[in-house]
């Protein structure tokens, strides 16, 4: 509020209640004043460049700066991420002007931790303070889980973690999984629901709120209000039309009587299109509760028959793992057989070296022996030979003798 010269208050009559959560008060108990800036803008004026709590840098372990701004994560939207998985995120950060909101992980689609490689948020002056970014994933998560965190990147180019709370975590699943994680630094998680295909059709199947159940109960709260205005207000008409039936009354009296008769008649027909709006409302919010609980029935079925399946996987993997272990044991006895047959071969092999050893020895010693038989016989030939002539010439000594003995004779 604003104090005028003449001592009158002058309320901000143009805006909404402003806000400011209590964590920024017990952190500036905590940490001092001196770091604890909320700049709200002009007075009556909602201005989209109001900043919230401003604290030190997180540094985080394996952090860094380096890398162009978005080129590890890639942002789309449902008509050109056809046969890929979506996850859309949503997180509520009060900024200053030439601000931007960043999502980094331990993934290399969120950055790898470098805060400017990671997936750049938007907003708008419909959103803000609400900045939402989607994720398009070409193929699964090796391990099914990604840690992230949401940073700032401040105007004079240094970035601002989340340092207060652990690691967010998602793990994507069906066709498209969808985070809202509440505010900035603070670990909540408001709403998370994950679209499934379907053997027909694509059904978003939304888990459970407790938001609908709490607006039915404010919705009924304020009917129970509103009755009992209409209840009221009906005595005050019963007084009313008291007075009027009374002739002491004046023609003033009488009007004002009337007057205020059609007054209260004009806020019982206004409490009853507000009953009948607010009934309208409450019985759309239940309708929605029901075919929300229909979709977690059918969500369960699908659970369970997961479940099931897995289960019948389980079992078919158990058994794969029955049948490995036989067949290692084959493997092992075959081995073990194969090494006993392999000694076996190599000790015939051996003796057959051997035999053939002794084979080449004899063979060796045949040889010798038959080249000294034919040294023998050559020897023999040669003896022969000679004596052949020896007979020859004995012969023709012979034939000589003869000769002269006969012409001796004569």
């Amino acid at each position: 509020n604003q104090v005028i010269d003449d001592g009158r208050i002058k309320w901000e009559d143009a805006v909404s209640d402003r806000v400011i959560g209590v964590e920024f008060v017990e952190d500036a108990l905590q940490r001092g004043a001196d770091n604890q800036v909320i700049d709200d803008g002009e007075f009556n004026n909602v201005s989209p460049l109001a900043s919230t709590t401003r604290r030190e840098i997180h540094k985080h372990e394996v952090a860094g700066t380096s890398g162009k701004a978005g080129s590890g994560a890639k942002s789309g939207n449902a008509m050109d991420s056809k046969g890929k998985q979506l996850v859309s995120f949503q997180v509520q950060v009060n900024t200053n002007y030439g601000e931007e909101v960043y999502l980094c992980g331990d993934h290399e689609c969120v950055g790898d931790w470098k805060p400017g490689s990671g997936l750049k948020l938007t907003t708008s002056t419909s959103l803000y303070p609400q900045w939402v970014g989607r994720l398009v994933l070409d193929e699964p998560i090796k391990g099914g889980k990604v840690g992230y965190k949401y940073v700032i990147k401040l105007s004079d180019g240094n970035w601002m973690w989340e340092d207060q709370i652990p690691d967010r975590a998602v793990t994507p699943s069906g066709l498209e999984t969808v985070v809202h994680d509440g505010r900035f630094n603070l670990p909540q998680r408001h709403v998370t629901f994950v679209k499934l295909p379907d053997k027909h059709e694509k059904t978003s199947l939304r888990l459970p709120s407790t938001s609908r159940a709490e607006s039915v109960e404010s919705l009924t709260g304020e009917i129970q209000d509103l009755n009992q205005m209409v209840a009221q207000l009906q005595r005050e008409r019963a007084i009313v039309l008291g007075e009027l039936n009374q002739a002491r009354l004046g023609q003033e009296g009488e009007a004002a009587a009337r007057e205020t008769t059609a007054a209260v008649v004009s806020a019982m027909e206004e409490c009853r299109r507000r009953m009948e709006r607010l009934d309208e409302s409450r019985k759309k919010v239940l309708g929605d509760m029901e075919a929300t609980e229909k979709e977690v029935g059918v969500l369960k079925e699908q659970v369970a028959a997961t479940r099931a399946q897995r289960e019948a996987a389980q079992e078919r993997l158990s058994n794969a793992k029955k049948e490995g272990q036989n067949l290692k044991s084959m493997v092992m006895d075959s081995k073990t057989d194969l090494s006993e047959g392999n000694r076996e071969l190599l000790d015939s092999r051996e003796k057959l070296v051997r035999e053939i050893q002794s084979l080449e020895d004899n063979l060796s010693q045949l040889r010798q022996e038959l080249g000294r038989e034919e040294s023998r016989r050559e020897s023999i030939r040669k003896r022969s030979a000679q004596e052949d002539q020896e007979d020859v010439r004995l012969k023709e000594e012979l034939d000589e003798a003869a000769v002269a003995e006969k012409a001796r004779k004569e």
